[in-house]
């Protein structure tokens, strides 16, 4: 089966919608035209997750030399730019936080998406560690939706799955052109 414009808008739009998401997915990064050079996919999450390993090593750093605990009540040294603790900015503005809020989102409205069965975060299975929105439709067709390439609540890249899963980025459409994927 194909995927629609109409039912790749629903999508667009239940993530659009949904609070937790948009703050995840929305960057100033994405009203700097450059970083959107084609051929070169993801540079505005790449440029986003630099600033917070960034901010990470500063704090982490800082911490060292002034002997502080982030979080004494915790019992740990606790990072706001930490990409493995669940909470932290560093967790939730990266891809599978991304991939997280948005997969919630259409699930909450899936009833009004026509023809998706599922909507889950998914790790790639080959090249980089990446995560993206795995949606699969009724006949068991397999697509990603990836905001972090974008940071664009309004235009996600859309994947086969196959291609995303193989980190075949050329075949991405942006979801401002798209006029559907005909099997």
């Amino acid at each position: 089966m194909s995927l629609s414009k109409l039912t790749a808008t629903k999508i667009v739009e239940a993530v659009k919608n949904d609070k937790v998401a948009t703050a995840r997915i929305d960057s100033f990064l994405q009203y700097i035209p450059g970083l959107m050079v084609p051929g070169i996919r993801g540079m505005r999450g790449t440029i986003r997750n630099l600033g917070m390993a960034l901010g990470e090593g500063l704090l982490d750093l800082g911490a060292q030399h002034a002997e502080v605990r982030f979080d004494v009540a915790l019992g740990n040294n606790w990072n706001p730019f930490d990409p493995n603790l669940p909470g932290s900015a560093g967790y939730e503005l990266q891809c599978t936080g991304i991939a997280e809020a948005a997969s919630s989102a259409i699930m909450a409205a899936i009833s009004g998406i026509p023809a998706v069965k599922l909507a889950e975060p998914r790790p790639r299975s080959t090249s980089f560690s990446h995560s993206g929105v795995y949606v699969l439709t009724i006949d068991e067709s397999e697509y990603v939706f990836d905001w972090w390439v974008t940071l664009d609540t309004d235009n996600p890249y859309i994947f086969r799955y196959k291609d995303w899963d193989e980190n075949r980025s050329g075949q991405a459409e942006e979801f401002k052109g798209f006029s559907g994927f005909h099997s």
